[in-house]
């Protein structure tokens, strides 16, 4: 999409989220009180992947991090009357040389980084659902990122309990299926320490309850998807996520995955988010999961207009 110069009447504001897998740029226009979405932009950097073992981000990932935000930036710099937001999580929270990060993005985007606790990234996903969706309710919603998954228990505009925890799609490829194979032993790994990492907020999050669950992220959007061509509709259940399974565990790769709605992108992260959320669905004895398409960027844009208007 190509961005023309508004008039100087206009507010910009300008979201943008370095995720451990995916980073997202978003910006919106508003005038008169009315809010347009003016760009969106997308790009799987998987920085995550890019920690080696001493939680140093290779110099690969950062070379295709810093174009990515170049890119980002030459998209509003034009722009007038620009609120500038920008937040990273997960992978720059472990990294060793984030400082490095900082050092680096700054000669291409010349604004300040906010690296976020886990519980923060959570109550920003939550503002993001509650941006896009009245939550009138309460709704547990869940967050499986690159690195991380969060977990919001909330109503209305206001999230009751948020956690995250250190188990995300990509960091489980990297652990359980970095060769690509598939198979029942690698499932049950990944399940098994998906359940030891969850078990420690499942008594507070059953006690207080929720009435629907939504799910968010590019992981479950496309397990999402990939319900809706096998089963026509958009539904998560324990027992189609365990038919998802057994159909992976069948495939034996991530190479052969042939769902026609999953990118090439995503195969590589398929079985960890599946093994991911069927232990979320067991512990936290969930029925249905629906996708809800906000997150983190939606919430810093909420925040965003919020403090102007106060």
């Amino acid at each position: 999409m190509t961005l023309t110069k508004y008039n100087s009447h206009a507010k910009h504001f300008v979201a943008i989220d370095i995720g451990s897998n995916s980073f997202h740029l978003i910006i919106v226009r508003e005038h008169n009180n009315q809010v347009e979405v003016i760009h969106k932009q997308k790009q799987s950097i998987k920085l995550a992947s890019g920690l080696e073992k001493n939680n140093i981000i290779n110099d690969h990932c950062l070379k295709l991090a810093m174009s990515c935000l170049e890119s980002f930036s030459n998209s509003f710099v034009k722009l007038d009357n620009c609120l500038v937001t920008i937040v990273a999580t997960y992978a720059l929270r472990q990294a060793n040389n984030s400082q490095q990060f900082l050092e680096q993005a700054a000669k291409v985007m010349p604004y300040p980084i906010n690296i976020i606790s886990g519980e923060r990234e959570a109550e920003l996903i939550f503002f993001g659902v509650a941006y896009t969706q009245i939550i009138n309710q309460p709704t547990l919603i869940i967050d499986i990122g690159g690195g991380s998954t969060e977990f919001i228990i909330g109503q209305e505009l206001t999230p009751q309990v948020a956690q995250s925890i250190n188990m995300g799609c990509v960091s489980f490829s990297q652990k359980f299926f970095q060769s690509g194979d598939i198979n029942e032993e690698s499932m049950k790994a990944a399940e098994h320490y998906s359940k030891q990492l969850l078990l420690p907020i499942t008594t507070q999050y059953n006690q207080l309850g929720w009435e629907q669950t939504l799910g968010t992220s590019g992981s479950i959007k496309a397990i999402t998807r990939i319900m809706k061509e096998l089963y026509g509709d958009s539904n998560i259940t324990l027992k189609r996520l365990n038919r998802l399974k057994s159909q992976l565990i069948l495939w034996g790769h991530h190479d052969h995955i042939e769902f026609t709605n999953l990118s090439e992108k995503r195969q590589p992260l398929l079985a960890a988010a599946v093994a991911i959320l069927i232990t979320c669905f067991e512990l936290l004895d969930i029925d249905i999961l629906k996708y809800n398409a906000g997150g983190v960027r939606e919430g810093l844009l909420y925040q965003l207009r919020f403090e102007q208007e106060i």
